[in-house]
């Protein structure tokens, strides 16, 4: 038998659902919802139109089973909207702190809809397998231009999360995680992608034939939604707030001719217009310590790392046997006149200009003390040591590792500023150098950060790192008397990047997300290419906002600049930092393989020199060149293009010619 897609399944089963004659019996409840929410059983099992809205840009039909028919009228597509759309009986979010994304069938149903007209809006019955009333919700719908905007609201409590509206019908997914997802064959599985851990933009897409949507989340609660994605088939997901639907939920749908660059292409403009893109220009302007980069390269130093106890392992459950860390004092790897020596021999090593991450610096090593960070470990050296390398002129920009996420129960400030799960207990996050991590009310992080600027600030560090603040999903926060929803998180989160970036000082952030821009000039990040489901979708649109580079270890660095396979790839990993425009991330690994790596460093100088040539440029395409997808091309606003070939065989086309795992650049 033909293997029927999800929609096609939704489409049958939901007409089916509306028939009176094959719904069991009510439980008591259920009927009394019924009856409160006066719902009428329909004559006919064939759904029926509730509401109709027109203007020049869509014609719009939905019906009574929550499936809907969309007109784009510019472009000549019809879209269709299915029946059907997963639930969940408890809350996604049990308050753990990484939401477990891998969604189980037997933790959902398929959720079908009931409704009809309520006034100027629509009122909706969600119905679970057995077409037992769950609870209601209203859906005010809205065109404004090209835009159909869905406003949710009057959202049962008796439901836990709301999954709404149902799917576009779609033969490929765009997903904004990573560099940018497109899901082009059925997804295996059911996955519930979270902002800003998994999603970090707001926003998600589809497409058919040459045609595309796209969802955009445009309100500041939008962290208390995320999509569900199967198959081919993604779709909204919305959270109560603090065990609460106590405001409403807004999702926008656009249409438009073209794939997924065109998507990236409408957010950015959208992004631009709503204050989250910031560009590098202007932000060298500002700190122009920043140029060290974008002419340059990231050099990241871990100076120090944390030593434990045998516990430490026993809690892994891992034997703590020939565990050079086991102890009280950090392991040094580097002292400050270590670094400082390294500082002056970038030269040697074909690095001119640079931006030093100094990482480990802190009380115990890295990782170790956050957020009592102060002072720093008298095992590197002096503060005078280290406020002479921060304070060092260019050339060369020095920043300073710090965290006001994660805090230790070792540390003197523990446990004031913990969040607190629904159970009031301690959020727990994760097992990093200073033992189990727990995850701060970003409200008291901040508060954190501005105490400990004025000691830091005497190091006169021309930039700061402050780690995971864009990498993590949004929290809450159940203290007695310093709660937090999801949407506070982010402001504090955003306040935290503000202040720092108050200061003048470069700064940088982990992985990436659309709320951060606006502050970070640079983030680090683990974007890694899958041939032919990669798509630069964070490039285009915040590449000339944004400096991106990613990490590598410093043994994996060395064996792709010289043409090895890195981690499965069978090509120099460099080539995709150069096909995305992202900075070389370099790290140093210890004083005594300085020599060799300042050798091998001398053979990149070629990334650098491409990458100071597009830093500050917008990326205005990217384009497959083979079916397999095994070259690609991507190009900036400035002019420059490249082709990068990742196979093991010459690409040619025309008079353009790029040999086996290389590239070529014009412009």
């Amino acid at each position: 038998m033909k293997r029927r897609s999800f929609l096609q399944l939704a489409g049958v089963a939901g007409a089916a659902s509306m028939a009176p004659g094959k719904m069991p019996p009510l439980t008591a409840a259920a009927a009394v919802a019924r009856q409160r929410f006066e719902f009428v059983a329909e004559e006919s099992a064939v759904p029926t139109l509730i509401q109709s809205l027109r203007n020049d840009a869509l014609d719009l039909a939905i019906f009574s089973d929550a499936s809907a028919e969309i007109k784009d009228l510019r472009n000549g597509k019809t879209w269709r909207i299915g029946a059907v759309a997963f639930q969940e009986d408890s809350p996604i979010d049990v308050g753990a702190v990484w939401v477990r994304t891998e969604r189980s069938i037997c933790e959902q149903y398929p959720g079908r809809f009931a409704g009809r007209r309520d006034g100027e809006a629509l009122r909706f019955m969600l119905l679970d397998r057995v077409q037992t009333p769950r609870g209601s919700f209203r859906v005010h719908a809205t065109l404004d231009g090209p835009w159909l905007q869905l406003r949710i609201s009057d959202v049962d409590e008796s439901i836990p999360n709301l999954s709404f509206p149902p799917p576009v019908e779609s033969d490929t997914l765009v997903i904004p995680q990573g560099v940018g997802r497109w899901i082009r064959k059925p997804l295996g599985g059911r996955h519930y992608l979270p902002f800003f851990s998994r999603l970090n933009m707001r926003w998600f897409g589809g497409t058919q034939g040459n045609h595309a949507w796209l969802a955009l989340f445009p309100e500041k609660n939008l962290v208390d939604s995320g999509a569900m994605v199967t198959e081919l088939s993604a779709f909204p997901v919305w959270q109560k707030s603090m065990e609460s639907w106590s405001e409403p939920r807004v999702v926008r749908y656009t249409f438009l001719r073209g794939s997924y660059a065109e998507l990236a292409k409408t957010y950015r403009e959208w992004a631009i217009a709503h204050g989250l893109h910031r560009s590098l220009q202007e932000k060298a302007a500002a700190a122009p310590a920043l140029q060290n980069l974008l002419q340059g390269r990231l050099i990241s130093i871990y100076a120090a790392e944390a030593r434990h106890d045998k516990k430490y392992r026993e809690e892994l459950l891992e034997s703590p046997v020939g565990d050079d860390l086991i102890g009280t004092a950090p392991k040094v790897i580097f002292k400050n006149r270590d670094v400082q020596n390294i500082l002056n021999e970038l030269p040697e090593a074909g690095i001119h200009r640079a931006l030093v991450v100094h990482r480990g610096w802190i009380h115990g090593g890295y990782d170790y003390s956050h957020p009592d960070v102060w002072p720093p470990d008298p095992a590197l050296g002096t503060e005078e040591e280290l406020g002479a390398m921060c304070a060092r002129s260019d050339p060369y920009t020095v920043g300073l590792h710090d965290n006001y996420q994660d805090i230790y129960a070792h540390c003197p400030s523990f446990s004031k500023g913990v969040s607190r799960n629904i159970k009031r207990e301690l959020l727990a996050g994760g097992y990093w150098g200073g033992g189990q991590a727990y995850i701060l009310n970003s409200r008291d992080g901040l508060n954190y950060a501005m105490r400990n600027w004025e000691q830091i600030k005497t190091l006169r560090p021309r930039a700061m790192f402050i780690d995971t603040t864009s990498a993590v999903q949004c929290y809450e926060s159940y203290a007695r008397g310093n709660n937090l929803t999801r949407a506070q998180d982010v402001e504090c989160k955003s306040a935290l990047l503000q202040f720092f970036k108050a200061q003048g000082v470069v700064l940088g952030s982990e992985e990436g997300a659309d709320f951060a821009v606006p502050y970070a000039d640079w983030f680090e990040n683990r974007h890694a290419r899958v041939p032919g489901e990669s798509i630069p979708l964070w490039p285009l649109v915040f590449h000339d906002a944004a400096a991106c580079g990613r990490y590598v270890n410093a043994e994996a660095e060395a064996a792709s600049w010289m043409g090895g396979a890195v981690e499965g790839r069978a090509y120099p990993a460099v080539l995709e930092d150069m096909l995305w425009g992202y900075f070389l991330l370099s790290s140093v690994k210890d004083v005594p393989g300085w020599p060799k790596q300042k050798q091998d460093w001398k053979s990149t100088a070629y990334v650098d020199d491409w990458f100071r040539s597009i830093s500050t440029a917008a990326m205005t395409e990217h384009h497959f060149l083979t079916p397999e997808f095994s070259v690609e091309q991507t190009v900036f606003s400035n002019g420059r293009s490249i082709i990068v070939n990742f196979s093991k065989e010459v690409w040619k086309h025309d008079s353009t010619e790029v040999e086996a795992k290389s590239y070529r650049i014009s412009g």
